[in-house]
Parts: C-alpha cells; structure tokens; sequence
C-alpha cells in the first residue's frame, strides 16, 4: 500500500512539473521600463506588464538579465524565451513571435537648455556642433535607419554608446553635445538626477511607434502562444495592461 502511495505520488509531481507554465524573459537595469529592487525582485512598467499577461495566462516569468543584442541572440538560439519593448521588423519575425503591442515608445533628442539649433527633419541633426549621443542596437526607425546607412556624413554626427548611463558623462567630457533617449527615461532622470536639468527636448520627435512582447519561435510552441494571445485580450478587456500604464506615468 505504501509503496503504491508513493507512486501514485511521484506521478501526480510529474504531472504538475510537466504542467507548469514558465518563461524566461529579458530584463536590464534601464528604470523606468525595468530595475531591480534591493530585495532582488524586478519592477517597473515593462516588467509589471509582463506580470499581468502571465497573471492572466497561469504562467509565470523568470527573469533574466542580458544586454540586449546577447538577449536577440538567446532568443534567436531558443536559449530564451522573451524579450520585452521589442519594435517589429521583418528580420527579427523570422525567429520572433510578436504580441501586442504592450506600449508605445517614444525616442526624443536631448541637448542642453539654450540650444538653438531648429531641427524639423533628420537632416537637420547635421546641423548641431559636436557628437550626439546614440545607443547599440536601438532601433530608432526605418527612415533613421535608411539615412544613417546611406549618408556617410550624417552617419559620421553619432557616436555609439552601450548604456543610457554613459551619455551624462560623455556629455561632460565633452564628447558628445546632444542624445536620443527613451521620454520614458528621460522624464525619469529629470526628477532623479540634477545633471540632466541642464537639458530639455527638442520638439523635433526622432521615432515614435508601438512596442511588443517577443517570443522565441524555437522555444515557444503553437499552443502555448495561442495561450499567450488569449491572455492579451483578456488583460486588454479588462484594461489591467492600461491600470499599469497610469500608475507609472501620472505619478
């Protein structure tokens, strides 16, 4: 009797760890999208967002730090499953399911108070002295994009940096004159830090489009997207995604 007890057991354990819903997803220290708290546990809009789709789904997420072209190659191998704030290009939905959007994203140029340089189109941006600032592997859109790879002199105006943190001191090391920075961030560090009021934005918007929840195609399984979708419409329906997005920005 004992011995089939333990059976019966150790196969109702299988059972529940073969049932069991999770996902590996990629965060970064980039407040207010993610950032890790004192206790270990990751916050911020992007992370709660994710919480809520897997809250509705009856999964559960296990966050992973990467930068982000390591997590694009994870994602790619099926060594990770999901990468959040994702722009949707056709290469990148050759091994990446997309779901949303979860937000829209803002990409503004930043230069110091007083500045006045007029900026109405990407060509203009030559116009300002000095470097601007730009991140690796940010997508700041098709029209960008285009022009920086085609125009060797507007290409030559950036200098690439590999975190948002670096742009303040290369700025006062007088290395760079202006950055694009997410509007999310930026009014983040403005409340935070006294060295970025010395800046402010420039009307001109640099890119402005929405923004996914991406899934590994190696490692994700038709059901368990479809799982995943009807998730989304049920936090969307009952506005738990928007309840997120309030709480973060009207505060």
């Amino acid at each position: 009797m004992k011995k089939l007890l333990c059976i019966i057991l150790l196969l109702t354990a299988a059972n529940t760890y073969a049932n069991e819903c999770q996902f590996t997803v990629r965060v970064a220290e980039y407040e207010p999208l993610y950032y890790q708290t004192s206790e270990g546990n990751w916050k911020g809009i992007s992370v709660e967002l994710t919480d809520v789709l897997m809250e509705q789904s009856g999964c559960r997420p296990i966050y992973r730090k990467y930068p982000w072209k390591r997590a694009l190659v994870e994602i790619e191998k099926g060594r990770l499953d999901m990468i959040l704030n994702l722009s949707f290009n056709e290469k990148r939905s050759q091994y990446i399911h997309y779901i949303g959007p979860m937000l829209d994203e803002t990409i503004v140029l930043v230069a110091p108070k007083g500045s006045n340089d007029l900026i109405n189109n990407l060509d203009d941006l030559k116009k300002i002295k000095g470097k601007i600032g730009i991140l690796i592997g940010q997508f700041y859109g098709k029209d960008f994009l285009e022009k920086y790879n085609s125009d060797k002199e507007f290409a030559q105006k950036f200098r690439v940096l590999p975190r948002s943190e670096n742009f303040i001191n290369m700025y006062k090391k007088k290395h760079i004159s202006a950055f694009f920075v997410d509007l999310e961030y930026f009014n983040l560090k403005v409340k935070q830090d006294t060295s970025y009021s010395v800046f402010s934005i420039n009307p001109f918007t640099i890119y402005q489009n929405w923004i996914y929840f991406g899934f590994s195609k190696k490692t994700v399984e038709p059901k368990q997207l479809v799982r995943m979708q009807e998730a989304f419409v049920r936090a969307k329906e009952k506005g738990l995604f928007e309840e997120v997005i309030k709480r973060y920005r009207n505060h």
